[in-house]
């Protein structure tokens, strides 16, 4: 089922109309890591998660330097609705939290409304792309939930060599195509906490996280 689900993937990123192009040239040209696991949010997804993460984050450079994504999909969510993907995502990131044996990555904030927030695993932070069945974003709309996780300083390493502007020009302009708006979350880093972007879902300006990373305890709020 593993190969059939990246096939389901694959296809959806390299169609002519998906507005991603930092996506397509992840999947175009294999930089990336992809892997089916049970169930969002269980302990043993989370453990096996962890691990994963941990092993992509010492070879991603290695993969390249610019497109590398880590790539993960749950098979057993038949049913699952948005909103309940966008708790589960965030329950999922926190409970990766719980387990993390090594400190928040410094260059980014751990505080979820902070404009400097970005998720951090294993000492390296990522920006958390969420997709799942019946998204209203069409290029987020997947059969199965998923979560994309694409390191914060391979962004800062497209800023570098003057890469990452014109990215995200093109990707805006191609999601104004395919969806007829851009999300109207998006924003820059330091502008607004990226956490609002990581569902995809549209959010008020007063929404709030239902978890919190500057501890260890796993409460709402």
């Amino acid at each position: 089922m593993n190969s059939i689900v990246e096939k389901y993937l694959i296809e959806k990123v390299i169609s002519e109309k998906f507005s991603c192009v930092g996506a397509k040239a992840s999947i175009k040209n294999s930089k990336y890591q992809f892997f089916l696991l049970d169930t969002m949010a269980t302990k043993i997804s989370t453990f096996k998660l962890y691990e994963l993460l941990r092993k992509f984050a010492k070879i991603r450079l290695d993969i390249d330097k610019r497109f590398a994504s880590f790539i993960v999909s749950f098979k057993n969510h038949h049913s699952i609705t948005p909103p309940q993907f966008e708790y589960l995502l965030w329950k999922q990131l926190k409970m990766l939290h719980q387990i993390d044996e090594f400190p928040w990555d410094k260059d980014v904030s751990n505080d979820i409304n902070s404009p400097f927030f970005s998720f951090s695993i294993g000492g390296e932070a990522y920006f958390i792309v969420g997709m799942c069945p019946g998204h209203p974003r069409k290029c987020r709309d997947f059969p199965y939930p998923t979560l994309v996780f694409n390191s914060h300083h391979q962004f800062k390493y497209l800023k570098q060599i003057n890469l990452f502007e014109k990215i995200q020009r093109t990707v805006r302009l191609r999601e104004l195509q395919y969806s007829g708006s851009i999300n109207p979350n998006l924003t820059n880093f330091s502008e607004q906490s990226e956490a609002m972007q990581y569902s995809g879902l549209k959010v008020s300006s007063d929404w709030r996280c239902p978890f919190h990373f500057n501890s260890k305890e796993m409460n709402n709020g």
